[in-house]
């Protein structure tokens, strides 16, 4: 025997296993996220979620604040027009048809 209980379960968990944990997608799980309704554990580019954290959420009955959600991010609108596709900025146009040749 190593001592480690193999009944142990681990104290941070993926999106994907967070996800299938609650039942839901992992697209709902980052919307919960953005309304602060989840707080996840960034470790240097990864994000986890602790188990306490998913089970205060079902304890306190998987509500959810619509005041808190973030305003969506209005239309990023480019000042520069932008040249016809196919078409590279500041090249010379030459004629398709030359009358004299």
């Amino acid at each position: 025997m190593t001592g480690v209980d193999d009944r142990l379960r681990p104290l941070l968990v993926n999106a994907k296993q967070a996800a299938r944990l609650l039942g839901i997608g992992r697209t709902t799980l980052y919307e919960l996220i953005g309304v602060s309704a989840i707080t996840p554990v960034h470790i240097g580019r990864c994000v986890r979620f602790s188990m306490i954290e998913l089970e205060r959420f079902v304890a306190d009955g998987c509500v959810v604040d619509i005041g808190r959600r973030p305003a969506p991010k209005p239309d990023r609108a480019d000042p520069r027009p932008r040249p016809a596709r196919g078409v590279r900025a500041n090249a010379p146009t030459l004629p398709l048809f030359d009358p004299a040749g």
